[in-house]
């Protein structure tokens, strides 16, 4: 698996601190290094433990790969002099992951060898519970065990991930975490896969209502990914997040949340960048804002809005965001259907002003130019995964309304129709360089590319580049990871 949190750290024995703030400590090695006689040196075994451990914390890999040991597992098995540094370095052993029972033990070991030092723990137990659906102790116990282990190790705990399959199971998880202090969580992540209640007798977890988490502060929890978005609002953890992620999961008693409710939970953190709404809520109690905006969100500079296309519209119009900068509406296109509440709305002419990203998966560009009179400020147009039937639509969209597009974006798209959406650029482009508004770049992935460049050839004469879709030439916040905070020690 992949640790996205993983930074680039040069820890000794003792410290983990980033490499700009220990001078001291490179110069030290450099002067050991600097008195190992040629003998010596070309023997690996004969560097200082310090030297020895400082090289293996530069070589941990950036990714971990199912059913290979792990780095830190190899090197400590090469020989008995490996092994005793490896075991005293404990920048090796702070990530952790729990997949099974098998792996309980692989918990206490790393959590004995990190030491003090900050850790970064994934409990992914999806596929155990699900090849293991019945109830049974001793699956109890396993989750009563990592369970209280975490309890215990939770205030040097820098990143937490609770994967689970069942819901109950993610409630017996969290509703603990509900007593602790955090001062070290950065960020958390508290997902499941299926609302199926597990076979057994019933926990009275699962009735509870309202989701409680550290009463006793966690001052540095800036990310928080979560499928039980019915939190208490007064919570002061929530204080400090700058990217939130609800997700609404279909399932009984996470859906009946009112809007005042949901809102509310919203408005807490102080600094709310990034906020990712996903699933369906129950919205029927909900009252649409048709006659102007009742909340207000400052400092959101991006927005993703994904699967219901009628929550989507409640939430755009009833909440003022007026520093948005991107915006993603995934929905299907059944869902994209209710976005006609949204086209008459004389409010939203002038309501996203400052937005340049627009991302619409999944979409069929029926009613592109409906959505270019909403959102006129774009320069960068996404349309990942989208039908090009209705490709005419587009070429109304961006020959009359969206002017300002200055990059259109095809990370993914079905190789159906896709003749349709490259005639119409054909007649896009040459339009739009004639009356001087150039779309300056077209985006593919690499997998299109020459398929891409094959079927604009044709336009090889004009200012239009096309060009391998990557971080550098794409600044969208999602695209580029910005949701998710930079890790401190």
């Amino acid at each position: 698996m992949t640790w996205p949190y993983k930074q680039n750290y040069l820890p000794g024995m003792e410290s983990n601190h980033p490499a700009q703030d220990r001078p001291t400590e490179l110069s030290s090695i450099t002067t050991q290094l600097s008195n190992i006689s040629i003998h010596e040196k070309q023997n690996i075994d004969s560097l200082p433990p310090e030297i020895l451990s400082y090289i293996f914390s530069l070589t941990l890999p950036n990714r971990r790969y199912f059913n290979q040991n792990s780095f830190e597992v190899t090197i400590s098995h090469v020989s008995s002099y490996w092994r005793g540094v490896a075991l005293t370095t404990s920048c090796l052993w702070t990530e952790i992951e729990v997949d099974s029972r098998k792996s309980e033990s692989r918990l206490r070991t790393y959590l004995r060898r990190a030491g003090a030092s900050n850790l970064d723990i994934v409990i992914d137990i999806q596929r155990y519970e699900n090849i293991r659906k019945r109830w049974s102790p001793r699956r109890e116990g396993f989750i009563k065990s990592i369970t209280n282990q975490i309890i215990s190790n939770i205030h040097r705990i820098r990143c937490l991930s609770i994967l689970c399959f069942s819901k109950a199971n993610l409630l017996k998880m969290v509703a603990p975490l509900h007593r602790c202090r955090a001062p070290n969580l950065q960020r958390l992540v508290a997902t499941y896969d299926s609302a199926e209640a597990s076979a057994g007798p019933p926990s009275p977890l699962i009735q509870v209502q309202r989701i409680r988490l550290f009463e006793g502060g966690a001052s540095r929890l800036a990310y928080l990914n979560i499928d039980l978005p019915n939190l208490n609002p007064f919570d002061s953890f929530l204080g400090n997040i700058t990217s939130l992620e609800l997700n609404f999961p279909p399932s009984v008693g996470t859906r009946n949340i009112s809007f005042q409710r949901f809102i509310d939970v919203v408005k807490v953190p102080q600094n709310l960048l990034y906020l990712t709404i996903r699933g369906s809520a129950d919205i029927n109690a909900w009252h649409l804002h048709q006659n102007g905006t009742q909340h207000y969100l400052p400092h959101l500079k991006g927005l993703r809005l994904l699967d219901s296309g009628t929550m989507a519209v409640q939430f755009i119009l009833s909440v003022t965001m007026p520093q948005l900068e991107s915006l993603w509406l995934d929905c299907s296109n059944n869902n994209f259907d209710n976005f006609h509440l949204l086209f008459n709305e004389p409010q939203l002419s002038n309501k996203f002003s400052v937005l340049k990203y627009l991302t619409l998966p999944n979409y069929n560009l029926y009613d592109a130019p409906n959505f270019a009179r909403i959102f006129r400020s774009i320069t960068h147009l996404h349309l990942p995964h989208s039908s090009f039937f209705h490709a005419p639509e587009l070429h109304r969209a961006l020959t009359y309304f969206w002017l300002s597009v200055d990059t259109i974006v095809l990370s993914l798209f079905r190789e159906q129709y896709s003749q349709r959406l490259f005639d119409i650029f054909q007649a896009t482009l040459a339009q739009r360089q004639r009356s001087g508004r150039t779309i300056s770049r077209i985006l593919v992935n690499e997998d299109h590319l020459a398929k891409t460049r094959i079927a604009l050839a044709p336009l090889s004469g004009t200012q239009t580049r096309l060009e391998v879709l990557n971080t550098s030439n794409y600044a969208e916040p999602w695209w580029n990871k910005l949701d998710q905070p930079e890790l401190s020690q």
